[in-house]
C-alpha cells in the first residue's frame, strides 16, 4: 500500500536518529592519572602532549582568488591568521581527551558568497580543510517545484521511551517523497535526510538568494530491502538554510553534479516554523 511507504520513510528516519545520536556521544573523562598524557577522542594519533597548546589547522580554498571570510564551530567565530586570504590558520584547543577529528560543526565562509559545512575526518586529513568554491549555473528558467509536495509534520514514539517530532516534505501517504528530518525536543538539532535522487550523494549545494550553501552529507546504508539509504545531513535549528525556509522561500538545490531541483516553502513556513520550535524546546508538539 501506498501508506506503508510513506510510514517506511518516517521509520528510516526515526532509525537514523537513535543511531546517530548514539554514535555522537563524547565519551566520558577518564579518572585523574598522575601525569598521564592527553589521548585523542578518537582513534587517530595525535603529536601533541601535556602542556601542548592544541593543534594548527589550515584552511584553504581550491581558488586562490576565493578568500576566507569567517571561519566558525558550533556557531563561534573562531580566530585566524591569515583573515581574507586564501589561506588561513586556526589552533584547535586540546583538553583532557584531546582533540576531535571530526569537522562536525565546522563552518566556512567565502568572499565568493558560499557557506560550506564540510565533513571529513581532520586527524586522516593531516589536519587540512580544503574548501570548494566553484559555484554552479542555475538553469533559465529554474526548475518547477513539484505541486503535490507538501509539508507535514508528524511525531514517533522511540524504543528508549522518547518522542521524535518529524517533518516531511512529500506526497502523503506515498513514496513521492524527497526529504525527512527529525529531531528530539528541546535539543535544537535537526537530522535532516535526503531520498530518491539523493541516494548516494556526498554533497548537496542550496542556491539562495544572495548566497550558496553548500553540505557534506553523510550517506546512512540501506537498513533493510524497504528502509533505502539515505544522505543526511545534521544542522541547528538556527543554521541558514532553515532560516530560509521559515521565511516561505522557493530553493534550487542539486546533489554532487546532477540536475537542479526546487524546494517550494511558500506553503509550510507556518508547519516547518511548528517544527522548529518543538525542536528548540521541549514542548507539546504540534498538531498535525
Amino acid at each position: 500500500m501506498r501508506s506503508a511507504v510513506f510510514t517506511t520513510v518516517l521509520l528510516v528516519g526515526a532509525s537514523a536518529l537513535l543511531l546517530f545520536g548514539g554514535c555522537q556521544k563524547k565519551a566520558a573523562a577518564p579518572p585523574p592519572a598522575a601525569k598521564s598524557a592527553p589521548v585523542s577522542s578518537l582513534s587517530a594519533p595525535l603529536s601533541a602532549g601535556p602542556g601542548d597548546g592544541g593543534k594548527s589547522l589550515l584552511v584553504r580554498t581550491d581558488d586562490p582568488k576565493v578568500f576566507i571570510t569567517g571561519l566558525l564551530r558550533d556557531g563561534v567565530m573562531l580566530p585566524v591568521d591569515g583573515q581574507g586570504r586564501a589561506e588561513v590558520r586556526t589552533r584547535l584547543a586540546m583538553d583532557e581527551e584531546g582533540i576531535e577529528c571530526d569537522s562536525a560543526g565546522f563552518e566556512v565562509r567565502t568572499s565568493n558568497a558560499i557557506i560550506f559545512r564540510p565533513l571529513i575526518n581532520l586527524c586522516e586529513a593531516n589536519w587540512v580543510l580544503n574548501v570548494p568554491t566553484h559555484k554552479p549555473d542555475l538553469p533559465a528558467p529554474p526548475p518547477p517545484a513539484n505541486e503535490e509536495f507538501v509539508w507535514t509534520t508528524g511525531q514517533r514514539d522511540e524504543e528508549d521511551g522518547s518522542r521524535s517530532q518529524t517533518l516531511v516534505y512529500g506526497i502523503p501517504d506515498s513514496d513521492g517523497v524527497a526529504l525527512f528530518a527529525a529531531c528530539q525536543p528541546g535539543l535544537g538539532r535537526v537530522k535532516l535526510n535526503f531520498v530518491g535522487q539523493a541516494v548516494g550523494a556526498s554533497r548537496i549545494d542550496v542556491v539562495a538568494p544572495d548566497r550558496l550553501l553548500r553540505y557534506d552529507l553523510k550517506i546512512n546504508p540501506a537498513l533493510s530491502e524497504e528502509q533505502g539509504p539515505t544522505s543526511e545531513v545534521e544542522l541547528t535549528t538556527g543554521d541558514a538554510l532553515w532560516v530560509l525556509l521559515r521565511r516561505g522561500g522557493r530553493l534550487a538545490y542539486r546533489f554532487d553534479a546532477g540536475p537542479f531541483l526546487m524546494a517550494d516553502a511558500s506553503l509550510g513556513a507556518e508547519t516547518i516554523t511548528k517544527f522548529l520550535d518543538v525542536c528548540d524546546r521541549k514542548a507539546a508538539a504540534p498538531p498535525r
